[in-house]
């Protein structure tokens, strides 16, 4: 391989390491979140607080699609209270 050659493989493997970290610190910020709105959900007694915070799971299952700790967040609480074909349908 010529210099030039190194150059460009190197390059491109540092791309994909920072792309990966980039990626990975997202995911794990949504899988934070997404937690923390499930334990403000479990010890809610507000029915207003859980609609809010369900709304901010949905929008962020939504945005996280590939996320599945946000999605069974989500599909959990939706479970739980009885909407299963919602829960499905966002599987």
């Amino acid at each position: 391989m010529t210099l030039k050659e190194n150059i460009s493989v190197i390059s491109l493997f540092l791309l994909l390491m920072v792309s990966d970290c980039a990626v990975g610190s997202q995911y794990e910020k949504a899988t934070r979140e997404a937690s923390s709105l499930l334990s403000e959900y479990i010890y809610s007694t507000h029915d207003d607080v859980k609609k809010t915070i369900l709304s901010k799971l949905s929008y962020l299952s939504y945005n996280n699609p590939g996320n599945i700790n946000v999605v069974r967040s989500y599909t959990g609480i939706l479970s739980s209270v009885g909407e299963y074909k919602k829960a499905i349908s966002v599987l």
